[in-house]
């Protein structure tokens, strides 16, 4: 198998993905179901991050080490980059709370017209306006929905 692999990273401040490793035979693993960051690759039928703090640019070179973590491909999360609005990181599938409402970010089409990172807002709570960019500045993290799904069962979204 020949890899190509460019240092892209470089230019970015922040990893763009997030994922959950997958279950190891050693659960004292220090990856074992833990989040990783970095770039996706997918090979071999399986979804891999190469974390953006493992710099390497090999080149048909032989005797590099790329580190690449196999993940769960459902866990896997977009980063919103809306640092220039908060200094908080905010990705795919954060649930947020504002008052008594509870959402999801989610990345897709919305309002039948737009693509891109949007809030997806739970119960009777549906029809809020749901642009992401709008709301980061107002709104509370409060997990995610792999770590934390009983804050969707207990705030009447389920």
């Amino acid at each position: 198998m020949q890899f190509e692999v460019e240092e892209i990273t470089k230019a970015k401040s922040k990893p763009m993905f997030r994922a959950k490793t997958t279950t190891k035979d050693n659960p004292k693993h220090a990856f074992n179901n833990a989040w990783v960051f970095g770039d996706v690759i997918h090979s071999g039928g399986k979804t891999y991050i190469h974390p953006a703090c493992n710099k390497v640019n090999v080149i048909n070179e032989l005797g590099k080490t790329i580190i690449m973590h196999e993940v769960i491909p459902d866990t896997l999360c977009r980063y919103t980059d809306t640092s220039f609005i908060t200094k908080e990181d905010f990705w795919e599938g954060d649930i947020i709370a504002y008052d008594n409402a509870i959402g999801v970010i989610r990345y897709g089409l919305f309002n039948s017209k737009y693509v891109g990172f949007f809030v997806e807002w739970q119960g009777r709570h549906h029809d809020m306006r749901n642009d992401l960019v709008y709301w980061i500045p107002k709104v509370d993290k409060i997990g995610n929905v792999f770590d934390n799904p009983e804050l969707l069962k207990a705030g009447g979204c389920a």
